[in-house]
């Protein structure tokens, strides 16, 4: 983890912020990047996480178990 912001934060000053993470298109998504895009919403009280390469994106309701 470079930092502790995310890539792109959309809708960042309502209440339906999400965050977004952006890996490089040949990267395979791993449980560990997921769980740092994850860790910005939790961290930010944002309900939404986005994680992607560009060819899958990984939607994540932080607020579910």
């Amino acid at each position: 983890m470079a930092n502790n912001f995310p890539d792109y934060t959309l809708l960042p000053a309502t209440a339906h912020r999400w965050f977004l993470e952006v890996k490089r298109l040949d990267h395979s998504l791993s449980d560990g990047d997921a769980a740092q895009a994850v860790n910005y919403a939790n961290n930010q009280g944002a309900e939404w996480a986005v994680f992607t390469n560009g060819r899958k994106w990984l939607i994540y309701n932080v607020r579910l178990p």
